[in-house]
């Protein structure tokens, strides 16, 4: 082998030579783009930047307080969205944006972001450590832009903000180091949003991600979901649907954490003042197995709308482990928000104990700027209860039921326990000495009235062991078996019976259930009913079959067979008044039918504004309903769907209603 450790000196000292020139240079350049017009807060013409990059945003003239560009101090260390990229050389993110008529929308925000971790249910949701990896340019003449990724091994996030027009958020799957070109993002005709962020110490925050978390108007939801970093002087413009009156922003930055502005007013400039941030602290005092974890969960409330509610919120949890001392802390919670605490065990032994440990210290807490709340847990030695859950009378026993739990008259909704295939179960209750009250709840099918009076009741203390069965009524079993228009046997059902109690209460209840390969089952009813009426349908969706079933003294019951109606699909496209396609938006389809019933169904349409419905219709003569947001639209009269494929509807036209 050659030795050439000779020629080692000179080599490296030309490498060292040329990396000093390169380096110089890139001095020499930072320093001219430093000091060019765009970023000392002014434009070439002298008028100050758009928010965001996004094109009519206010200039600081536009201010309530009034301040000339240099007067109000800001914050520069928030975090540089501009930083070099860290992962793999060539893995970018290209496309275009334009509106729904088609036009290139130049000046646009365009926003990019790796989110490995689950969105909680926002919309642009970021950890905190990927924030200093933001990107963000704006789109050229031609609506173009290009972003290096920050991270192509992750799912990243698009968002997109342009004045008067609703924003976008689009997810991206990992690149793996490929590029990806040809993202067209379509914003359809909205409002802006223009603000400023200031910090606690009401300095204004440059690079902090605003994003709209809801917008809304008063008797509904509006379109919003657009990002955006402020710009130099702390100030935004982000797009929201054009009917909207209020919204939902969210400010994030690496150092100050995430804060969220609810009812922000639409058509007023937006001064975002950011609070000191609150802490709970405490200690947990008493038994426990495995690892403990305290939660505090923030949710943000739902606009006060005369909307249908699903009983799902927006919630963020912050977590940290309790210090073998007991002792534990949460920082940075955010002040004004509504928390709840609880005592978690960070691996719970499948159905052998609870995944929340109810405490006895579990209020809400909504906290002050800068505040320290004080809570600690009391932990009682868990109450072992081990049985079985029988019908009443057959003593058979019964898997895949819930229990429910009482103490002292109140239900402990923390506690959730189920049996399994012999009808065995084990609770460990942490919740302390008390009076029990333990009822066995079938996943489908339980009368409350008679499930009630079959309750044990307990009074239990602390570290106790309790052997106790449970009884559920002697189930009314109703056979069916179901098949399609064709004749053809259906694999699995969705259904919901409904029906009254002996004292004139009426009752509904509804699950899924899989059928053999004959589409033959069973229903089994928990309790007593007069006549019910069965709605049956195949799973997931599909037109329904209703039947009335007598329920009299007689058993078994005789084997019900039950026809499908013919299923159709539907299709269409939609576009407003102006004559621009609805691209990507959540359209409902409704039918209503000549016998007074009716279906929906939730669609997306595509960037075309097409949509195709699954085989979810009857297919017979029906009035067709679309809507979308505030917009509204179908057909005048009844259609007919054709014998043999998807009933289509053409070009419809949404208007405001």
């Amino acid at each position: 082998m050659t030795d050439d450790r000779s020629q080692r000196g000179p080599r490296t000292a030309a490498r060292l030579l040329l990396l000093a020139l390169a380096l110089g240079l890139a001095i020499v350049v930072g320093w001219a783009v430093d000091r060019s017009p765009e970023r000392a807060g002014v434009r070439p013409d002298g008028s100050p930047p758009a928010g965001g990059g996004a094109t009519g945003a206010p200039g600081r003239e536009a201010r309530p307080d009034g301040g000339e560009p240099g007067e109000t101090p800001r914050r520069t260390d928030v975090g540089d969205a501009g930083a070099p990229l860290g992962a793999v050389a060539g893995a970018r993110v290209a496309g275009v944006v334009r509106s729904v008529a088609g036009d290139v929308l130049p000046g646009a925000a365009v926003v990019l972001a790796a989110r490995p971790e689950a969105s909680q249910g926002f919309p642009f949701a970021v950890p905190r450590s990927r924030l200093a990896d933001l990107r963000r340019t704006t789109t050229g003449a031609d609506g173009r832009f290009e972003l290096p990724h920050p991270d192509p091994a992750s799912p990243a996030l698009l968002g997109v903000s342009c004045a008067g027009f609703v924003g976008a958020v689009r997810e991206l799957p990992a690149l793996a180091g490929e590029p990806v070109a040809d993202i067209v993002l379509e914003l359809r005709p909205g409002r802006a949003v223009h603000g400023c962020v200031r910090g606690p110490d009401g300095m204004l925050v440059a690079g902090a991600l605003v994003t709209v978390e809801q917008s809304w108007r008063a008797e509904d939801y509006s379109d919003g979901a657009g990002a955006v970093l402020t710009d130099a002087d702390g100030e935004f413009a982000v797009g929201v649907g054009s009917d909207a009156e209020w919204c939902t922003l969210a400010v994030e930055a690496p150092d100050l954490g995430r804060d969220v502005f609810r009812g922000v007013v639409v058509d007023r400039y937006a001064e975002l003042r950011r609070q000191p941030r609150a802490t709970l602290r405490g200690r947990v005092v008493g038994a426990g197995d495995g690892e403990r974890v305290v939660e505090a969960r923030g949710e943000l409330p739902d606009p006060e709308i005369p909307v249908f509610r699903t009983g799902w919120r927006r919630s963020e949890a912050f977590r940290a482990a309790v210090e073998p001392d007991g002792s534990y802390t949460i920082a940075d919670l955010q002040p004004g928000l509504g928390y709840t605490a609880t005592l978690l065990l960070a691996a719970a032994p499948g159905n052998t104990a609870p995944d929340r440990i109810p405490p006895t210290i579990a209020a809400p807490f909504t906290p002050a700027p800068g505040e320290v709340v004080e809570r600690d847990f009391v932990v009682a030695a868990p109450i072992v209860v081990t049985g079985r859950v029988l019908t009443q009378r057959s003593r058979r026993p019964v898997g895949g039921v819930g229990l429910q739990v009482e103490r002292d008259g109140v239900v402990q909704w923390e506690i959730s326990a189920a049996t399994d295939a012999e009808g065995r179960y084990e609770m460990r209750l942490a919740t302390g000495a008390g009076r029990y009250r333990f009822t066995a709840m079938p996943r489908s099918g339980a009368v409350p009235g008679a499930v009630d009076a079959l309750a044990a009741e307990r009074t239990c203390a602390g570290g106790e062991r309790v052997e106790l069965d449970l009884d559920v009524p002697e189930p009314t079993m109703i056979p069916l078996r179901v098949v399609a228009a064709d004749g053809a046997p259906v694999a699995s059902i969705r259904f919901e019976l409904s029906g009254r109690q002996p004292d004139g209460r009426g009752i509904s209840f509804g699950d899924s259930r899989a059928l053999d390969a004959d589409g033959r089952g069973a229903l089994a009813l928990y309790g007593e009913l007069g006549d019910v009426l069965l709605a049956v349908q195949r799973f997931p969706d599909g037109p329904r079959a209703v039947v009335r079933i007598e329920l009299t003294a007689a058993s078994p019951l005789l084997e019900r067979t039950i026809e499908l109606p013919r299923a159709c699909a539907v299709a269409g496209s939609v576009h407003g008044v102006d004559g621009a396609v609805l691209a990507e938006i959540t359209l409902t389809v409704r039918a209503r039918y000549a016998d007074g019933t009716s279906d929906a169904v939730h669609v997306a349409t595509d960037r075309d504004g097409r949509f195709t419905t699954g085989a979810s219709f009857r297919a017979a003569a029906a009035t067709w309903e679309l809507e979308a947001g505030g917009l509204r639209g179908g057909s005048p009269a009844p259609v007919v769907p054709p014998a043999d494929g998807p009933l289509d509807l053409g070009a419809l036209v949404l208007r405001a209603r």
